[in-house]
């Protein structure tokens, strides 16, 4: 099982990503393959000068956390990122509920950021 959370910190203006565990190969392939899409999207958002520092990643098989933290005029992209990354695994989550769930925390809920 694929354990996901997506979600902000309290304050919201951190983004995270976490991806836990495996699967049977093909949801395994396509949950990753959003966290790399979430990866490469952060990492691009920073050489853009769009986050307050440089992101936190840990891209390790069955164990992923992403932590982005947008600048100001940025929130907007960072939030439409996590969005579409959140659709995707809502997805899997729907065709393959034995394999995969997703945890979207409210706001107000405590977010692990430390990733590394």
């Amino acid at each position: 099982m694929i354990a996901v959370t997506i979600g902000q910190n309290g304050q919201g203006n951190s983004f995270i990503f976490m991806l836990k565990g495996h699967a049977r190969k093909d949801v395994c392939c396509a949950a990753t393959s959003y966290a790399y899409l979430a990866a490469q999207c952060v990492k691009d958002m920073y050489n853009k000068g769009q986050l307050r520092k440089k992101p936190s990643m840990r891209l390790k098989e069955g164990d992923i956390i992403i932590v982005a933290k947008p600048a100001k005029q940025a929130i907007a992209d960072a939030l439409h990122l996590f969005l579409i990354i959140r659709t995707g695994i809502r997805l899997l989550e729907h065709n393959y509920p034995e394999e995969i769930f997703l945890s979207i925390p409210e706001k107000s809920e405590h977010i692990e950021e430390s990733s590394t």
